[in-house]
């Protein structure tokens, strides 16, 4: 599911309970860990009074992500349908290596300011849906 599919499936969903458009919002959300976090291989937001829908699920490997709702497992190639998340997310490296490590990157390789050895954490996209 793109993210466009993600914002389609979310109104339909806002409109399945009353939800008028001016009593919610939509936004994407990007979650990386920290260095720490990555090494760890665990970590954990909190979405409570909100709703995450995992945006492009194929795209990860090597991570289970947990929530008071739902299971997500990205090694498991059976895994269909919405993933939906609340309350405590947490996120599990399920082996070695997963989509959200580090990169280190040379000088120049991205453009800008970037210095030598600087580390690009990999992320996990949800729509984020909000209702007021």
């Amino acid at each position: 599911m793109n993210l466009l599919a993600a914002r389609l499936y979310a109104i339909d969903q806002m409109c399945a309970i009353n939800k008028l458009p001016s009593e919610y919002c939509l936004e994407p959300m990007y979650v990386s860990p920290t260095e720490d976090q990555d090494d760890d291989g665990d970590f954990s937001i909190n979405a409570y009074n909100e709703l995450l829908i995992l945006v492009d699920p194929e795209n990860y490997y090597g991570v289970t992500i947990f929530s008071d709702n739902s299971v997500f497992d990205s090694d498991n190639k059976r895994n269909s349908g919405v993933h939906q998340f609340t309350g405590m997310i947490r996120f599990i490296k399920s082996h070695d290596g997963w989509s959200l490590s580090a990169v280190s990157i040379a000088s120049g390789d991205i453009g800008g300011d970037v210095g030598s050895g600087t580390k690009i954490f990999g992320y996990v996209e949800f729509l984020r849906v909000v209702i007021y």
